[in-house]
């Protein structure tokens, strides 16, 4: 009788994150944490936001990024916090962001 072969997906058994850390040494969640501001986000505030745009501007942000040794990220984000001060600006009052998080405490 033939012995079946037995195949294990070992994708659902690995931990990408700690794959990451063994094989580079790096933390992901701890990495380059208060390159942008100086003063981190180990809160959890940052949040992954994807953008499509022309391959151009792309090739455009990575060249300043890499001509001027910043991170992506931070090209980006001072491009953003440039556009809401301008538009702040024009409109005369700053964005007021509400936060709906409730109070566990009001709620159970």
């Amino acid at each position: 009788m033939a012995t079946k072969k037995r195949f294990v997906n070992s994708a659902n058994d690995v931990d990408l994150q700690t794959a990451f850390i063994e094989k580079t040494g790096n933390n992901v969640n701890n990495q380059n944490v208060s390159q942008a501001t100086g003063t981190g986000h180990l809160d959890g505030s940052w949040v992954r936001f994807t953008v499509i745009c022309s391959e151009e501007l792309v090739q455009k942000i990575r060249f300043i990024a890499r001509e001027e040794d910043f991170s992506i990220r931070e090209v980006i984000e001072k491009s953003f916090s440039n556009t809401i001060a301008s538009y702040e600006s024009k409109r005369g009052k700053k964005i007021i962001i509400k936060t709906k998080k409730k109070d566990i405490d009001s709620v159970l």
